[in-house]
């Protein structure tokens, strides 16, 4: 994935305040850069999973993506093949989600 020439790395433009709102939110500073670089881009969606940071997020006016969601999109536009398949590896590397969320 990392050499992919679809992705494109940023880095935030005002990272001063990072620390704080991790600190007041009680995100990790993945969660809280993806939140501040989506603010600062304009990009709708957000991929998150974890559920603190997907309510903040939804708070500053972010629409949401989260992995079930964005293996649903890559299966709509034909990316995917086998979204059973997808979910079962994704069930298999996170455990944090229930087979029920993928109904």
């Amino acid at each position: 994935m990392s050499k992919a020439e679809w992705i494109e790395v940023k880095s935030i433009q005002n990272p001063g305040g990072l620390l704080s709102a991790q600190r007041k939110y009680g995100l990790g500073p993945g969660e809280m850069s993806a939140i501040f670089l989506a603010k600062e881009l304009g990009a709708n969606p957000v991929l998150l999973d974890d559920y603190k940071a997907r309510k903040l997020a939804k708070a500053e006016g972010l629409k949401i993506l989260g992995s079930v969601g964005l293996r649903e999109t890559f299966y709509l536009r034909r990316y995917l093949t086998n979204l059973r398949s997808a979910f079962q590896q994704l069930l298999m590397r996170q455990p944090f989600l229930k087979p029920t969320q993928l109904t």
